[in-house]
């Protein structure tokens, strides 16, 4: 029997605690329950493998922290472990009594017989053995107990022998019945029926109440599907119930979603209690679907307008811990505030309480470069039993740990709900099931503060719903078709990980006993560029576990496990390796740590260690000693040299390095497309946020000092910042020659230019008529001609912006993606190729990886890794259509001319011109494209039909993940 000795120094006495043993018994059909009794323990785990031996302190297959007894007893329970008569476990436990941990090693059981869920002894076909045959329920100690009758299972599976089932379990649980694998797809929905089709998604009809008291009535006609996404638009009481309706009554008892016979089914307006006067909607999945730990993802575009907000929320299904003032929590997955002030911020957490500080004690905020509400984003919320993780865009902004529970801080703070949370475990309120809603709420007494200079109400104020809408010639015109809540998709994963593994706990904990100081292997910590962190040791004979559990920026405290936390059980090509692969580190950043090694069946420990980021490493580097061999290839790099496989360029937009990205600034009137366009650095035509290039195109009078006359009559001077020449930085209207009318962005990789190489482009294309993204290769010394594309041009990837968009019977609409080489505008449609999407949706509705692969002897052209377009050699099969080609200079250069020189990448949003664009093409509507291309009012005309194609504009913007170049 292994005991564990406290030896306290001062008082010169040895205190020693024995920790029970465990008992053991094989369920039938199919089961296993593991138990001790209840001895003042905070925590009781339980580690094993089935048929296999432990190496030292594994993790196992089996692997689970229990937090709290039942009925006397820490039960671990595995439903689904399917036990055979011979079966062994092979096991150790850990316990927690008074802050210290003790272990039981070395156990070893073996199946010799059966019970039921009460604990009978049973024969394998399940029938009660008959009185007089002996049957014993094993335990490490020959002197345990019997078998315990009428234990009730624990809630979370472990995770289990691999025989048992066909997958490793998750910690996530679900309202329905079955078990829950890492990573599975709990739930989802695209939006692509109607809301009460589906019967996935419960509207509410009510006036919801307390805490927030918003301004505003649930109904379900304001939430409908449309084109794919869940659109939840805000309307006013009087537009569906005629002129000061506000001071009528309104009974929704017949279809409330709430408790009728309250003021959530039946307002009556009374004085200065007038009725909400705006109608919005909300819908969940709390008949449907619920779930306990996991990953949502809602890819949502928040509403834009004065004191709308979103609702996005988990909320709790059976409210444990109560049922006002937030007692059972709900978790805000994102949220942001509609007025054009509040619309950078970002914000989302817990939320335990009614009303402020505690409310927003949590909250975790985001500031954007640009409005949240301009675009779709993909909103996340990590839920796990140890933590919360907020991200957007799969970049985190915010982590909530719970500590020792979230009771103490509540209770500092006189939360009423927070002693009921000491009934369920450190998560709660967060460790029962939660269901999806999502709405839209109006103003409010809690959302927007008394400090808020335009407000038109006061919280507190009996009058303020009445001043809120007698101020409504203020706020309402801020609303338009933006102001709706548009959702794309919503999606639940079951949870991989814990942010600590999940035996990650016991052995920081148990680090306290079983200290050696045996030579140990060194740790190695990288920090890589843009993002990436490594840490590894060295294989050593008879190592069978690293753990490693660690901080950036601050020290980990006695018992924490740290935000950097895994226990790696297998090496690598000699080496243990952790990573995190979308950490972003930078130089002087500090990672605290602890790392544990078991060798040899011992533990030993390297505690308060700290690396200092001292510089950020290319992660392709190799991780050999010795230099690696550059190998030969025809890619050849301005001012540098290549390897071949080797990447000689990458970006990843976390920022916009203007060393080697130049932000345009001029009017292209030399462009042989001749786009109806000027190229702006400011107006935040181009901008980077949550590690993405943003290029939009936006109308040249809305920008500031222009109006709709400035377009006939004004002056664009873009000569402060021009990057081209003189007579390309300014422009005066004069009759019909207009000002381009619309602004856009464009960068070029000044800094980077090469020959031959393969180019990823992972992006979303813009989509808006008459639109079209400009992601190209062009010649950077144009040594063959500057003009109509002597010199090539390669377009790596291009469809136009229009959703509908024929000519005669072809569609050209943004369904149809584009590319290819362009040496003559005369013949550019003969070296240019289409590849059709055919499953309902349109390039511009996701991200994809658009790749060109350029050698000596073809360009093709490549997206999601399928090669679509091939064109070989051209110089000797230009047709003579190619008229304005330069066939004399060709005949000097490479086969590949003019496509064997320095080419630098170029990326931006163009809109109209004279190329793109078939004359008499229809698009929505059955309207004509309004120009002709050889017309001299060509922009004219396309300006004078704004009022056609701009409301089509729903994304008018280029968004790039990365640009990465391979050598050849």
């Amino acid at each position: 029997m292994y005991k564990t000795c406290v030896w306290v120094l001062l008082l010169k006495i040895v205190l020693c605690y024995e920790a029970p043993p465990a008992t053991l018994e094989a369920i039938h059909p199919k089961g296993l329950r593991v138990s001790v009794p209840d001895e003042g323990f905070s925590l009781f785990a339980f580690h094993g493998k089935l048929n296999e031996e432990m190496e030292g302190l594994e993790a196992g297959h089996w692997s689970r922290d229990i937090t709290k007894p039942k009925n006397g007893r820490w039960i671990f329970r595995d439903r689904n472990a399917a036990l055979k008569i011979g079966d062994k476990i092979y096991f150790w436990t850990f316990v927690i009594k008074d802050g210290l941990g003790y272990r039981q090693d070395n156990g070893e059981w073996t199946v010799e017989g059966f019970v039921d869920e009460a604990g009978n002894p049973v024969n394998t076909e399940g029938s009660e053995i008959t009185p007089g045959v002996e049957f014993t329920s094993t335990s490490l100690n020959p002197e345990s107990p019997q078998s315990i009758p009428n234990q009730p299972p624990d809630s979370l599976p472990a995770k289990p022998p691999s025989e048992g089932y066909p997958c490793e379990l998750s910690l996530s649980t679900v309202s329905v019945p079955g078990f829950v694998c890492k990573g599975q797809l709990l739930f989802e929905d695209q939006f692509n029926i109607p809301i009460h089709k589906g019967k996935i998604w419960v509207p509410e009809v009510k006036f919801p109440g307390e805490p927030d008291f918003p301004f505003n009535v649930y109904l379900s006609d304001n939430a409908e599907v449309n084109d794919g996404k869940l659109i939840i638009k805000p309307a006013t009481l009087e537009s569906k119930y005629g002129e000061d309706f506000v001071r009528q009554s309104l009974d929704l008892s017949e279809r409330c979603t709430g408790t009728v016979g309250t003021p959530q089914c039946l307002r009556e307006a009374s004085g200065p209690l007038i009725l909400p006067p705006i109608i919005t909607a909300k819908i969940s999945t709390r008949h449907q679907f619920a779930f306990k730990y996991g990953r949502v993802e809602i890819r949502a575009k928040m509403p834009k307008g004065d004191w709308l907000y979103p609702e996005i929320l988990l909320e709790p299904r059976d409210n444990i811990y109560g049922v006002r003032n937030y007692a059972s929590g709900t978790l805000k997955i994102a949220c942001v505030k509609g007025n054009a002030e509040f619309s950078k911020k970002l914000y989302a957490g817990p939320i335990m309480a009614g009303s402020d500080p505690y409310k927003s004690f949590y909250l975790k905020e985001n500031i954007g470069y640009e409005s949240w509400n301009n675009d779709f984003h993909n909103y996340t919320l990590e839920w796990r039993p140890d933590g919360i993780t907020l991200l957007v865009d799969g970049e985190s902004y915010g982590e909530i740990k719970p500590g020792e529970g979230f009771y103490n801080v509540a209770n500092s703070y006189k939360v009423e709900a927070a002693p009921q949370w000491l009934k369920g475990t450190i998560m709660a309120p967060f460790d029962e099931l939660f269901y999806v809603s999502i709405g839209l709420n109006v103003a409010g007494i809690r959302e927007f503060s008394e400090d808020i200079s335009n407000k038109p109400w006061k919280n507190s104020a009996t009058k303020a719903m009445l001043k809120f809408w007698d101020a409504r010639s203020q706020w309402f015109p801020t609303w338009d078709e933006d102001s709706a809540l548009q959702v794309d998709y919503v999606k639940v994963f079951a949870i991989t990980k814990m942010a600590a593994a999940m035996c990650g706990r016991v052995l920081c904990l148990i680090l306290f006993i079983t200290i050696s100081y045996a030579q140990m292997p060194d740790v190695k910590i990288q920090a890589f560029r843009p993002k990436g962190l490594r840490i590894s040791v060295q294989d050593v004979p008879k190592m069978t576990l690293f753990a490693f559990h660690g901080n950036l920026n601050h020290k980990l405290d006695s018992t924490s496990v740290g935000t950097l936390s895994a226990e790696v059980l297998d090496p690598v090509n000699g080496r243990w390796v952790y990573e995190e692969p979308d950490l972003k580190l930078k130089v002087k950043d500090v990672v605290y740590y602890n790392a544990v090694f078991s060798i040899n069946k011992k533990i030993y420990e390297k505690t308060n260690q700290q690396f200092t980021v001292t510089e950020l490493e290319d992660p392709n580097a190799s991780t050999d000693s010795q230099k690696p061999e550059c190998k030969p290839t025809k890619t050849r790099v301005r001012g540098g040299k290549a390897c071949a496989g080797q990447t000689i360029f990458e970006e990843q937009f976390d920022s916009l390095d203007e060393n080697v990205w130049q932000i345009e600034q001029y009017i292209p009137i030399y462009h042989p497309e001749y786009p109806f366009v000027s190229y702006q650095r400011n107006n935040l035509t181009v901008s980077t946020a949550d590690g993405n290039l943003h290029i939009n195109a936006k109308l040249q009078q809305h920008m500031p000092g222009f109006l709709d006359d400035s377009i006939y009559s004004g002056t664009l001077n873009l000569f402060s910042g021009c990057t081209s020449s003189a007579e390309a930085c300014i422009k005066q209207a004069s009759g019909a020659d207009i000002l381009p009318p619309i602004v856009s962005g464009r960068i070029t990789s000044i800094g980077f230019a090469f020959t031959y190489g393969t180019v990823e482009i992972r992006a979303k294309l813009p989509q808006g008529d008459w639109l079209y993204p400009e992601i190209l290769l062009e010649p950077f010394l144009k040594k063959y001609g500057s003009m109509n594309y002597a010199s090539g041009v390669v377009k790596i990837a291009c469809a136009r912006g229009n959703a509908e968009l024929y000519s005669g019977p072809n569609d050209y609409s943004n369904t149809v993606l584009y590319g290819g080489p362009i040496m003559d505008l005369e013949c550019r449609e003969n070296f240019l190729s289409t590849k059709r999407r055919r499953d309902g949706t349109s390039w511009g509705d996701s991200f994809h990886t658009y790749s060109v692969q350029w050698t000596p002897d073809f360009i093709a052209l490549s997206v999601d890794g399928e090669e679509w377009a091939r064109v070989e050699a051209p110089r000797d099969a230009l047709p003579a259509v190619c008229a304005h080609a330069p066939r004399h200079l060709l005949q000097a250069g490479s086969q590949m001319a003019p496509f064997d020189d320095h080419f630098y990448i170029t990326l931006g949003v163009a809109a109209g011109g004279i190329t793109e664009f078939r004359d008499g093409s229809i698009t929505s509507g059955g309207v004509t494209k309004p120009w002709r291309d050889s017309a001299r009012k060509a922009s004219v005309h396309f300006w004078r039909h704004m009022s056609d194609w701009f409301p089509q504009w729903s994304q008018p913007t280029l968004i790039v993940d990365f640009v990465k170049v391979i050598a050849l």
